[in-house]
């Protein structure tokens, strides 16, 4: 079906203004996401210039596409036993009766409910797995800052010493000490803060995205009135969504927003100016959340759909610099905002906090990553491999990929509906962009196509509704429409020709993919139990990421004895030290050298070592790999240091090695969860653990509070509360040699 042209002064209707898409250029792309879905691109990565990101993500997809071809093979098996043993009718009746049932409700309270429903969900998912903690640093430092939004202030003013608040993506500035990460989501969580529900907010985003992505189905895709219903409720339950959902991370917003952003800029071709605004400022909210994917998805997707409704009309360039400007006035506040944070910590407007975290290696395009890794076009397509065959198996937890699904739909399909292309474009660009950025992070799933993932349910849909869909009958022999001309009309034919016809229809291919896709479904009562179970926090791993409960309701300040290389990396961060400088260093460097360094810059406030005569000089060389003269040696469980057989280990180093003998905490799981300095609300304040002499200026700024030390008292034991002189004691002795 062609696209409708709208009238003079007309904008186009909903679905009509959508392009159509050439059946060679989807075909394309079908045969594209099959390549990288269900091939071993991800080879590409098995070279040592991709470090341990190229490792982990060979042997990764390895799994994953392993997993993909046997789903596939055992979901087409049991597929063809039900094709063969029972008639389609009996499952495609009842769906048919759902479907009329799903259409009844009007769209806005269908999209509503199921809003609703998976907000409940993103809650259930992340109290009952995570307890309603962060599930990664990038989180975790979210909350940090949230927590000083909430307080009324744009950054910590941290007392000197620093070292012992620091964490990992944070950047201390001439302004205070701040998060890396743009600001919108941690602005988002401090209202959740101060109304004592932050834990509701990024559920409450998933409910948004399923809500609008549902709404805008229905209006893009005006033909296919079962794609957006069944999307809607798959979008609410699909553990990809509800489980990364239940986090902190940036993507939650962002998806929400985007998906406002497509919708407002959709109904701006026919609605009021105002829509236009919306989308602008849905856009603002993206790009202030991952930069990025707003200016693909929230800039340059509505100007082209802006752009191609103005060519279709009389009059269409006033009508487009009007939608253009209503964007730039919703946009323009976000823009403002941001430029105004990122000069007043960064020193421009259009500086991240990225950038000064890690450097020039962490900009976009083809180069060295911070951690040393080679990425170019090659290290790119074997990510982006690895992203969408891990986008197939999270999205629903079914044995055959989703991604794969919607790759045969796209090759096969002789025309895809009208309005496709504007899924096809929200699913592809956000994996096209992320091709030049190095970092493609996996995290409870693919996380970096979180922003993507709802085009690809509503893509799903589409496939699977097309691929099972009943064709149009057969004329048989006597021209009345009869798949076997005039003997179906003989209701009293021979058996064996009744068995014949049975048998022929038990093998047709839109069932056999109907029973495959149902076996498929079925599969995930056996999958996502498993994954779920992976996901739970263990409580080994709860006593250390939890507030311990204290002897005493007094304030308290608590010492958290971490890693020596937290120490270093603490030590160096404070001293103004970039984090990819930090981390070659503790990759290359022996680390009793690096520890002494790290504490001679420290001491002189950001520059100078104290390498003598004879000492190595340290390696700052920015490369994936370890000198092979440094040998790994584990100090307790999970806590591994490098060390040159060559090079002396002082007795201060042997000091720092053996007060890590029990075990380790870290710091920035609890930091976020206690009193922050200018943020006293009477919890306990965690600071790190750097050894009685560094202790001891911390100790004098909070001379109110009384000290304890979370350490692990013995290997492999639980954390426990000490009393600071006890534990310090254990840990380090009376006094250092």
């Amino acid at each position: 079906m062609s696209p409708q042209v709208p009238q003079d002064g007309q904008a186009p209707t909903a679905g009509g203004g959508i392009p159509g898409t050439d059946s060679w250029l989807v075909r394309g792309m079908g045969a594209l996401v099959l390549l990288l879905t269900m091939t071993p691109v991800h080879l590409l990565l098995d070279q040592p210039g991709t470090g341990g990101f190229g490792e982990s993500a060979v042997m990764r997809n390895s799994s994953n596409l392993g997993m993909a071809w046997w789903g596939i093979l055992l979901a087409t098996g049991v597929g063809t036993a039900l094709t063969i043993l029972l008639p389609a009718d009996r499952i495609r009746g009842p769906l048919s009766r759902l479907g009329r049932a799903l259409s009844t409700p009007p769209i806005h309270r269908f999209s509503l409910a199921f809003a609703l429903a998976a907000t409940v969900l993103a809650v259930l998912a992340g109290q009952a797995l995570f307890q309603g903690l962060p599930t990664l640093v990038d989180g975790m430092v979210t909350r940090l800052q949230a927590r000083t939004l909430a307080g009324g202030l744009l950054a910590l003013d941290l007392p000197q010493p620093r070292a012992p608040w620091l964490i990992p993506n944070t950047v201390l500035t001439s302004e205070g000490w701040v998060s890396q990460y743009p600001p919108f989501p941690a602005l988002l969580l401090a209202l959740g803060e101060l109304s004592r529900a932050p834990w509701l907010v990024f559920p409450l985003l998933v409910g948004g995205t399923v809500f609008f992505t549902t709404l805008l189905a229905e209006r893009v895709l005006p033909d296919r009135p079962a794609v957006a219903r069944v999307s809607g409720i798959l979008l609410a339950v699909s553990p990809f969504l509800l489980v990364l959902g239940a986090g902190y991370l940036s993507h939650i917003p962002a998806a929400t927003f985007t998906a406002l952003t497509l919708y407002a800029a959709h109904r701006a071709l026919d609605g009021r100016w105002g829509w236009a605004i919306l989308a602008g400022a849905g856009s603002g909210a993206v790009v202030t959340s991952r930069p990025l994917l707003g200016l693909v998805m929230g800039v340059a997707v509505p100007v082209a759909l802006w752009s191609w409704a103005a060519t279709k009309r009389k009059g269409g360039w006033p009508w487009l610099l009007s939608r253009c400007s209503g964007a730039v006035l919703g946009g323009a506040p976000f823009a403002v905002g941001l430029g105004l944070y990122n000069r007043h910590f960064f020193g421009s407007a259009t500086r991240l906090g990225y950038s000064v975290a890690f450097g020039p290696s962490h900009d976009l395009g083809f180069h060295t990553d911070p951690w040393g890794n080679i990425y170019s076009i090659s290290e790119a397509l074997g990510f982006t491999a690895v992203d969408l065959t891990g986008l197939g198996a999270f999205l629903f937890e079914t044995p055959i990929p989703a991604t794969a699904l919607v790759g045969v739909f796209l090759l096969l399909s002789p025309r895809t509906p009208r309005g496709t292309g504007y899924f096809l474009a929200w699913a592809g660009l956000p994996v096209l962009s992320n091709g030049f950025y190095w970092h493609h992070g996996f995290h409870l799933g693919p996380r970096m196509l979180y922003e993507a993932a709802p085009a690809w349910i509503v893509l799903s849909v589409m496939a699977a509704l097309t691929l099972t869909a009943e064709g149009e009958p057969e004329e048989g022999p006597a021209g009345d429409g009869s798949p076997s001309g005039g003997d179906d009309d003989d209701e009293h034919g021979e058996p064996e020709e009744e068995g014949r016809r049975r048998i022929r229809g038990a093998v047709r291919v839109r069932d056999l993919v109907l029973w495959t896709l149902v076996a498929s479904v079925a599969g995930v009562g056996f999958l996502l139990p498993n994954r779920l179970a992976n996901y739970r926090w263990s409580p080994e791993t709860l006593s250390r990421i939890s507030t311990p409960r204290l002897p005493s309701e007094d304030p308290a300040l608590v010492f958290v004895h971490g890693s020596w290389t937290e120490r270093i990396s603490s030590r160096l961060q404070a001293s103004g030290m970039r984090l990819d400088s930090i981390e070659t260093a503790l990759r290359r460097n022996d680390v009793c050298a690096l520890s002494s360094y790290a504490a001679d810059r420290f001491s002189r406030g950001g520059s100078g070592s104290s390498l003598g005569p004879g000492e190595t000089a340290l390696d700052f060389e920015l490369l994936a790999d370890t000198p092979s003269h440094l040998k790994p040696v584990s100090l307790s469980e999970g806590n591994r240091i490098l060390v040159d057989p060559t090079l002396p280990l002082t007795s201060l180093c042997r000091w720092e090695a053996h007060a890590d003998r029990f075990g380790i905490i870290s710091l920035a799981p609890l930091i976020w969860q206690g009193d922050l300095p200018g943020l006293e609300e009477g919890r306990p304040m965690f600071v790190r653990d750097l050894g009685p002499e560094q202790n001891r200026p911390v100790l004098e700024a909070f001379p109110d509070r009384r000290p304890y030390l979370l350490m692990t008292p013995a290997p492999d034991s639980e954390p426990q509360i000490r009393d600071y002189d006890e534990g310090m004691a254990l840990i380090w002795g009376e006094e250092p040699p």
